[in-house]
């Protein structure tokens, strides 16, 4: 099933509630119970600020794309009535959004807010969906009076009844809960499932030294022994007679004890209490009203108090009193609702509107330590009948068997949620809403980018090996299914240092700025240095603060290791460009764990400060030329070369003329062979590259060119093909790289391979090569060569034939993975 779960229950003001607690430790136990299921959460616009903490907090849980913003009005709650249209749109937007996700399954873990904050959630009134809801309690239904005396309050509290009637299965928090709903909503029964609940795992026992005890007591003003209580405080929490049973309480066992009110409230109530204690004769010391706590502080207040007391008359659940339970505590509770569920014992019950049932339940926890510790091992006991692993599982146990072969026939289309929306008849809608519902709608159909730095490809297609990845990788970016979430975006440097869109003309100069999204994906594809400008004047810092995430592709850092390989200046323009790119970068993608581990090594070495959140991943290339753009074209003499590679055992070298590729050692090595009579031809395809000099004219003067010895300049792909067909082992003689394409382009043509013995052919070759020590001496090469041979004649050498390779796509594929999309 894909499960979409509304999360508002933890943005609105309930996250500081029970709701949010709730909402929170639910989808944390359904993650890790879905097993076969994929989970979507979905947040909304309006609080934005907790969509970072969501994924801190999910992190091993869920994949970030997972993750979703479904843009919708600010101003909306029902209370004001100015607020209608934009109320009304985004509640159909919310919808339509949720539609097109195509759940299985919609959860909503909070249904009934929204009269005095924003808050959109309707059930079914746009777009069909089968949906669940967490059901918390019918209070103000059983008690209008109290709750509901307000006419607006009242009209919008029976719209949300009316509502359920079109959810497909009401998850209640406790059996009570549940029957209350069949009672008072004249419900199915099959429909109404009770899931229980379960405490934070935060909330535990504990042990603290005396010191923190006394952080905690000075910050609070706590000098006695106290009784506890936690929670919300409208008026059937019972603050007020609560406040008068432990005023009743023996002046002795008062001169030792304070009652503690823990957590935020709003003010009116915290004057309210306060003067009602100092009518009940408690001085200013006897109540102490802590305000707002952590969640830290408020494990501590949990396991410090003497006992806990929770005298609501009516709870969906009751979740402090179970809190307080996990901590090992005494907990007194009232006879009444869902909490005889909770703490299963008759004799820590009162009767919540008889003040001295109450004071009698106070003395006995605060005098008697018998009963007290009793209470408390059964607390110990009870708490671990109620978990978030057996509540998750119920959940989507409920769903599983609830599901049904639900169609999406309705069009959900952008054309049809604009049609809905004009149908709204509301007055004094002006132009300003009108462009803010607009922006939502273009927001929430938005498909983030992909966007792909090509600029050296555009401006210099020197034919790389670099550039054949890029060319490679974008043309499969182009054609995988697995990105549809993303639109593939070019785009390139211009010599101001912005980032252009890549137009259908290529580079020009109507193409436009690139504008940059939240949830957009930045790819360093090409190596590009000009970043490192671009850093200075703080360009990817300003896109990685809108949301953007970035990512370089780094296909070695040999340059840096081993500059006197490179022109002058080489080894410093790649040290800058990869300082900056591990300061901007949230995660580098190498093409080997190889190169992972230089950098590694490197930052380590250099002492670098890197932010510990910057990631490291590796995918292998592909080596399937037809799939890259390959080159065309043969040369006259095509069929007379290759007749003399054929002619004779042929070794071949790929790759351009450069220091560390081991060209001049491997030609010594053959000379040495050649005056022991041994026959093989030697064929090395590759352009000439920097600081090769005196080996080009070497090669150009060679007694052996074009007998035995083969140079092949800047052939085409096709050529090359042909020239590994005709050749019967690769030499990879090179002293340093990122990955080793010829490799595996040896093992595609099923070539025997003799390599270095670098831990990056380890990687790439494993036991498929024959491996001559890593020395610059041309002897080893040739004693491998004569080696090899031996074993070639009794068919005992290594063979590529079952060596692993990827294709472009799987490279890609790969590529994609550590993308995250």
């Amino acid at each position: 099933m894909r499960i979409v779960i509304d999360m508002q229950g933890a943005q609105t003001g309930s996250r500081f509630r029970g709701i949010g607690r709730y909402t929170l430790s639910l989808v944390e136990g359904i993650l890790k119970n879905s097993h076969q299921h994929e989970i979507i959460l979905l947040l909304f616009s309006y609080r934005q600020e907790v969509y970072n903490d969501i994924l801190k907090l999910y992190k091993d849980f869920i994949d970030e794309n997972n993750v979703k913003i479904c843009w919708v009005a600010q101003n909306i709650s029902e209370s004001n009535t100015s607020n209608k249209w934009s109320q009304k749109t985004s509640e159909a937007i919310r919808e339509y959004y949720i539609y097109n996700l195509k759940p299985d399954f919609l959860l909503i873990t909070s249904f009934f807010e929204g009269y005095g904050e924003d808050f959109a959630c309707t059930i079914n009134n746009y777009y069909r969906v089968p949906t669940a809801i967490v059901f918390y309690d019918l209070i103000p239904l059983m008690n209008k009076d109290k709750y509901l005396g307000d006419p607006n309050n009242y009209a919008w509290y029976m719209n949300k009844i009316e509502q359920l009637k079109n959810a497909q299965l009401l998850l209640s928090i406790s059996e009570s809960a549940r029957q209350e709903a069949l009672e008072f909503l004249n419900t199915d029964s099959k429909k109404v499932i009770n899931i229980s609940t379960a405490s934070d795992e935060r909330f535990l026992k504990q042990e603290y030294t005396k010191l923190e005890k006394e952080e905690l007591y000075q910050k609070y003003k706590i000098s006695k022994k106290y009784l506890m209580y936690s929670g919300a405080t409208d008026e059937r929490k019972n603050h007020l007679r609560l406040i008068e049973a432990f005023s009743r309480l023996p002046k002795k066992v008062l001169d030792d004890h304070q009652l503690v009110f823990v957590g935020g409230m709003p003010e009116d109530h915290a004057n309210a209490f306060k003067q009602h204690a100092k009518k009940c004769n408690l001085n200013s010391e006897q109540l102490v009203l802590t305000g707002r706590v952590s969640d830290e502080e408020m494990n501590c207040f949990y396991n410090l108090c003497t006992a806990f007391i929770f005298p609501s008359w009516h709870e969906g659940f009751g979740l402090p009193a179970l809190e307080a339970m996990q901590c090992h505590k005494a907990v007194i509770t009232s006879n009444t609702s869902s909490l005889p569920e909770v703490i299963e014992r008759e004799d820590a019950m009162f009767d919540p509107f008889d003040t001295d049932a109450m004071t009698n339940s106070i003395y006995k926890v605060l005098t008697d330590s018998d009963f007290r510790i009793s209470l408390e091992k059964h607390a110990a006991t009870q708490a671990k009948k109620f978990t978030w692993d057996v509540t998750s599982k119920r959940v989507i146990k409920a769903m599983e068997e609830s599901q049904s072969n639900f169609h999406f026939s309705e069009d959900g289309g952008i054309d049809t949620l604009i049609s809905k929306i004009v149908d709204f008849n509301v007055d004094n809608v002006d132009n300003e809403k009108i462009l803010e519902i607009s922006e939502c709608i273009w927001k929430n159909t938005y498909k983030n980018q992909l966007l792909i730095d090509i600029s050296e490809l555009i401006k210099h297609d020197s034919a790389t090996g670099i550039q054949r990845v890029v060319r490679s990788c974008l043309t499969y970016f182009k054609k995988s299914k697995n990105i549809s979430n993303y639109s593939i975006v070019p785009i390139y440097l211009d010599d101001n240092n912005d980032y252009r869109y890549v137009s259908s003309k290529q580079i020009s100069d109507f193409d436009k700025k690139v504008t940059f999204f939240k949830g957009d994906i930045f790819l360093g594809l090409d190596l590009n240095f000009n970043i490192i400008e671009c850093e200075k004047k703080l360009l990817f810092s300003q896109i990685r603060e809108k949301g953007v995430k970035i990512l370089f592709v780094v296909y070695d850092i040999l340059p840096i290791l081993h500059p006197q390989w490179w022109p002058k200046g080489g080894g410093k323009i790649h040290t800058e460009w990869l300082k900056t790119i591990l300061k901007v970068s949230d995660k580098l993608l190498c093409i080997s764990q190889a190169v992972i581990n230089d950098i590694q090594t490197w930052v380590k070495d250099e002492r670098l400060k890197v932010s510990n959140t910057l990631e490291y991943e590796w995918f292998h290339l592909g080596a399937d030329i037809d799939n890259s753009k390959p080159s065309n074209g043969l040369p006259k003499n095509a069929k007379e070369v290759i007749k003399s590679i054929e002619s004779h055992t042929s070794f071949i070298m790929v790759g351009t003329l450069e220091p560390r590729k081991g060209h001049a050692q491997t030609i010594a090595a053959f000379e040495e062979l050649w005056e022991q009579g041994i026959g093989c031809n030697l064929a090395i395809v590759g352009k000439q590259g920097w600081l090769v000099e005196e080996l080009v004219a070497k090669l150009n003067n060679h007694p052996e060119l074009n007998k035995r010895l083969f140079w092949f300049n800047g052939i085409s792909d096709e050529y090359l093909e042909k020239i590994y067909e005709s050749s019967t082992c690769l030499i990879a003689a090179s002293e340093g790289e990122g990955f080793g394409l010829p490799l595996i382009e040896a093992a595609q043509h099923k070539k025997s391979i003799i390599a270095r013995d670098i831990p990056v052919f380890r990687e790439v070759a494993g036991e498929y090569a024959y491996y001559f020590d890593n020395s610059k001496e041309p002897e080893v090469i040739a004693l491998a060569v004569k080696e090899w041979l031996e074993l070639y004649k009794n068919d005992k050498h290594p063979k590529s034939d079952g060596m692993p390779w990827l294709t472009w796509e799987e490279s890609t594929k790969q590529l994609l993975h550590c993308l995250n999309i």
